[in-house]
């Protein structure tokens, strides 16, 4: 499964459990996913037989806002 080149993806879809019987996953230049997101997604996947997970930390998430702490008053 590779996702990639998806400029305004924010999200992947939520799973529980995921299983793929041959192959892997990859996620390459998705500048708007957070890394921490791909991570969890990939938590509740089970590979049977193929490499490991393929995540480009320098290519995901880089445009997106993954962390932050709100300041009050200025956000609700």
């Amino acid at each position: 499964m590779i996702i990639e080149r998806n400029p305004n993806l924010l999200e992947v879809w939520d799973v529980q459990n995921v299983t793929l019987i041959t192959g892997t996953v990859q996620f390459r230049e998705n500048a708007k996913l957070c890394v921490s997101l791909i991570e969890d997604f990939l938590s509740h996947t089970n590979i049977v037989t193929g490499g490991k997970p393929v995540v480009d930390k320098t290519t995901n998430g880089y445009l997106a806002v993954c962390k932050y702490t709100c300041v009050r008053p200025l956000c609700k």
